[in-house]
């Protein structure tokens, strides 16, 4: 559970700046489910989900500052903050793949009384 009314406030601030296209999320180049946005300041906050096979899933947020980590959260899915991590992660998960975008051009696109498709053989799979 977050027990530090600060630390949920900048939670909620920056979910609502993510949902607005407003925070520059970053994908960490690791197996895990890690997202993470640098600040003026130079501090970072970082987003790990994790989903084990035998227990809860998990989510850890942390906020780093000059190497050190201030403060630190980690919230199972039966936990009250939960679904206030979950919700930043998906919009951090949104920011990094574009899939908003890319489901909006394809509506767009069947939307068109045109022929759906390309005619090359440059599909990738």
């Amino acid at each position: 559970m977050i027990t530090n009314d600060q630390f949920i406030k900048m939670l909620e601030l920056l979910l609502k700046k993510s949902r607005e296209n407003q925070v520059r999320w970053q994908k960490f180049e690791s197996i895990k489910e890690e997202y993470g946005v640098r600040f003026r300041d130079g501090s970072f906050f970082q987003l790990t989900f994790t989903s084990p096979d035998s227990s809860p899933d998990y989510i850890q947020a942390q906020l780093i500052s000059n190497g050190t980590t201030v403060m630190s959260c980690i919230v199972d899915d039966s936990e009250p903050n939960y679904e206030l991590l979950s919700q930043l992660r998906d919009e951090a998960y949104r920011s990094v793949t574009k899939w908003d975008s890319a489901l909006e051009n394809i509506m767009s696109e069947l939307a068109d009384n045109e022929v759906v498709g390309v005619e090359d053989d440059s599909v990738p799979f």
